[in-house]
């Protein structure tokens, strides 16, 4: 009887250790082939029909430069096919915030990081490449991450988050879990064997039928069309897909870099809250003529109290969005009341919903904020927060025009504010250079000098580049009828 005992226990030992063995042994096959798995730079849901590569070798210079096909939506910039031993190469990608429009690449920040560093370090060399794309969202940048990994560099500073709906994509093979099972899913996706399931059961769910977006190496963002705008509409299933393929692209770059073995910074975009009313707005889905005249009655009370009794005017506004939640600019509006009533918090939650009720999303999501942040704390990166920089500067923390010129893009100001924050960051990752510090006297000197060398016609080109910027967010653009969009009729 007691060896009959000692056989059933450890047969039951068995029954729980074998398992558990065969998970532990997975994880650790799974650990090692996973990262070269995602890391890939292929992307399973959109193709390019023409890529071209970023850049072209200039076999008389020696030199690296930008292709001219891609001019137009990046600067001119390079550096030598041969890296110098003391030399720090740093590529900078992201989009038009990157680039520093609505001025260029003299006043962005990779250029203040560079005079920064080359002031601390005089005895050292810095190739800083700013390859901030315009509309170029975090699916072209991926090929492009792909690319100069190739090119000796020391260190990648990524910028990506504002341009996701710019380019109109199906994603008709996109699976997603039900909002309740987030959490559980983030905490269960550090196993490398619910990983590895979750990308199987993706391909699998991928029917041979659904049709993979082609994309051409050009952008072409819907708000570059004549009344581009309008075919912008609540599409929150599609919204939810987008966020999904950003977050995936953001993983694989993270992989890519780590592939590589070249450290990486991201940065999460910073965008104005205070002083960016959204730009597209529509009802709820179920709108109906009865409840629009009680919503247009509470607005009209509202915009005649608004002056003599704010408190009503308040009133009124909670009384409209009671009736459409989903209305973006009646948020914005009730933002501004309690802001004239120093109701800062309050204020700031109005402002961030309008901006997630936009329908035609150029500010970066906070669901996709979070994405970065996850990301970066799941793989160990360093992350700089633009807002909270940006909030420090700001009048009781409300991002608005004192950081921004625009709706995302930082004003030069910001882009050495940028620029000054990542100066330790980068010392602490490149071993070559010590930990210094640059003095306020010397940075202001620093700074003054290199905008006194630019041309005045720099920044009288900027303020023309930015009235344009600010007439193509709101579907003004010079260009084709946006029914001459191929996918015109399907709507976002």
């Amino acid at each position: 009887m007691m060896r009959t005992g000692k056989r059933r226990m450890l047969f039951r030992v068995a029954a729980l250790a074998l398992p558990m063995l065969a998970w532990i042994m997975a994880e650790g096959l799974l650990g090692r082939m996973l990262p070269a798995i995602k890391g890939s730079a292929h992307d399973p849901w959109l193709g390019f029909s023409d890529h071209l590569d970023l850049f072209t070798l200039d076999e008389e210079s020696h030199r690296y430069q930008i292709d001219e096909a891609h001019h137009y939506a990046f600067e001119p910039t390079g550096f030598l096919a041969k890296k110098s031993a003391n030399t720090s190469r740093i590529f900078c990608l992201g989009g038009s915030t990157v680039q520093g429009r609505p001025y260029s690449i003299q006043t962005a920040f990779p250029a203040w990081l560079q005079h920064s560093l080359e002031t601390i370090h005089p005895s050292s060399q810095f190739e800083i490449l700013n390859l901030g794309g315009i509309s170029y969202a975090s699916y072209r940048l991926l090929p492009i991450l792909k690319e100069v990994l190739q090119y000796q560099p020391d260190l990648i500073i990524l910028c990506t988050g504002h341009n996701e709906f710019l380019e109109d994509r199906s994603y008709k093979q996109l699976k997603h879990a039900a909002p309740v099972m987030g959490e559980w899913l983030q905490w269960a996706r550090q196993s490398h064997v619910i990983e590895a399931t979750l990308q199987l059961g993706s391909l699998l769910a991928r029917k041979p039928t659904d049709p993979t977006p082609i994309l051409g190496h050009r952008v072409r963002a819907i708000l570059d069309y004549e009344r581009g705008a309008e075919k912008y509409h609540r599409n929150t299933p599609w919204m939810r897909s987008v966020e999904q393929h950003f977050s995936g692209n953001v993983e694989r770059m993270i992989q890519l870099c780590q592939e590589a073995d070249v450290p990486l910074i991201l940065l999460n975009p910073c965008f104005n809250l205070k002083d960016s009313p959204p730009f597209k707005s529509e009802h709820r889905e179920d709108w109906n003529s009865e409840v629009e005249e009680d919503w247009k009655r509470a607005l009209q009370v509202a915009r005649e109290q608004l002056d003599g009794a704010p408190e009503e005017s308040i009133k009124n506004l909670r009384r409209a969005l009671s009736l459409d939640p989903n209305y973006a600019d009646t948020w914005y509006a009730l933002g501004q009341c309690l802001l004239q009533q120093a109701q800062w918090q309050e204020a700031k939650r109005c402002f961030q919903r309008a901006l997630e009720e936009d329908v035609c999303p150029l500010r970066i999501r906070a669901s996709m904020r979070h994405q970065i942040t996850d990301l970066a704390r799941r793989y160990e990166i360093p992350l700089l927060d633009l807002q909270s920089l940006a909030e420090k500067e700001a009048p009781v923390g409300l991002v608005g025009d004192t950081f921004l010129v625009d709706h995302v893009h930082p004003s030069i100001h910001g882009h050495q504010t940028i620029a000054l924050a990542l100066v330790g960051r980068v010392q602490e990752i490149l071993t070559n250079l010590e930990q210094r510090s640059i003095s306020d006297e010397q940075t202001r000197l620093l700074f003054a000098g290199k905008l006194a060398e630019l041309p005045d016609h720099y920044f009288a080109n900027g303020l023309q580049r930015l009235e344009n910027l600010r007439a193509w967010t709101h579907g003004k653009a010079d260009g084709p009828p946006i029914e001459s969009h191929p996918q015109w009729e399907s709507g976002l």
